[in-house]
């Protein structure tokens, strides 16, 4: 399968490859997976002082709710030059970019197959409402779908730290309000705001047992 992968707030996509490294070891060859750095320049997310250096440029997609929809703009134009894809891994603001570019999607082309076939989502942040910002200029975080929009029927690998923060994770968990029931796989590794990493015991095989689990579920239709 072929992958957009999308990097979180603070980071890089170079980051983003080195973080997801041992969890597309894991996951075996017959995956592809293409790294979208964000634009705006940004301070370094505190969370990857070990791995990175506050002094180089890190990124993000969008600087607030009210720039979010020039990101699901863009990110749909690169789609369009650059696609098609078969699935999106996100983690952070990328995973709920990723989440709000499907729902946007289902809200302008509800006749149209959704643009991925599975999504990879770690520690997925804010998620708004495209419908509702477009109608009002308002700001509105989703812990279900707008209403007449049905839930995203496709494989949803969500995946989070028990260790995360309150808010991160509670946003993370809501992730199975967007989702239909029998297409949401979740798994909550003992690390904080951050992808599985070999250093966490059993966590990077528990992410890569869902996140195939999902995969599975898209080939099977």
């Amino acid at each position: 399968m072929r992958f957009i992968c999308l990097h979180g707030k603070g980071t890089s996509s170079q980051i983003l490859q080195m973080q997801t490294a041992a969890l597309r070891h894991e996951l075996g060859e017959g995956h592809v997976f293409e790294f979208v750095g964000g634009t705006v320049q940004c301070p370094m997310a505190p969370e990857i002082a070990h791995i990175s250096n506050p002094d180089i440029p890190h990124y993000e997609y969008f600087a607030g709710a009210s720039s979010y929809l020039g990101a699901l703009q863009k990110l749909e134009e690169y789609i369009q030059h650059h696609g098609p894809y078969d699935g999106v891994l996100g983690f952070s603001q990328g995973a709920g970019l990723a989440l709000m570019y499907l729902i946007r999607h289902s809200h302008l082309y509800p006749r149209k197959p959704l643009p991925f076939r599975v999504a990879i989502l770690f520690s997925r942040i804010g998620v708004y409402n495209p419908a509702h910002w477009m109608a009002t200029g308002e700001a509105i975080a989703l812990v279900e779908m707008p209403q007449g929009l049905n839930k995203l029927n496709i494989p949803v690998a969500a995946i989070w730290g028990e260790n995360d923060w309150d808010l991160s994770k509670s946003e993370a968990a809501n992730t199975k309000g967007l989702v239909r029931e029998n297409c949401i796989w979740s798994f909550v590794h003992e690390g904080e705001h951050e992808i599985p990493r070999p250093a966490m015991k059993g966590s990077v095989l528990g992410a890569v047992k869902v996140i195939k689990r999902a995969i599975a579920q898209a080939r099977m239709g």
